[in-house]
């Protein structure tokens, strides 16, 4: 759902008159998106941050950056700046779901080690 999200508002911003913008990058007035358009806040990941700050303990600084992106989505939406919170979106997802695979990867690296040392079997 978030990538048609993403897809339509590049797609329709393109067709904006008086927008500059190309596939490489894109540069628009805020002003110029809500007089023609009216676009859903994107989704700001705070839950997920959150609980990848704390489940994922072995990597805080992941997760506090995720945390950190994910206020910053609303806060860009209500000043009218479209693009870059949905981009600050897209971050804050990225940054918990890296919080969250690293905290799995330490834990199962732990697992094995400490299996492997009192010799479980592996």
């Amino acid at each position: 759902m978030q990538e048609k999200t993403r897809l339509l508002v590049a797609d329709e911003l393109r067709s904006i008159p008086g927008s500059y913008g190309s596939s490489n990058s894109l540069q628009i007035n805020s002003d110029v998106i809500h007089r023609h358009h009216i676009y859903a806040p994107p989704e700001d990941y705070f839950l997920l941050s959150v609980m990848s700050c704390i489940c994922c303990f072995f990597v805080p600084f992941v997760g506090i950056v995720a945390v950190f992106k994910s206020k910053q989505v609303n806060r860009l939406y209500r000043k009218g700046e479209v693009i870059a919170a949905y981009r600050a979106s897209s971050h804050a997802r990225g940054f918990a779901l890296m919080a969250c695979m690293l905290g799995c990867m330490v834990i199962s690296t732990t697992v094995i080690l400490v299996a492997y040392k009192l010799g479980l079997g592996f």
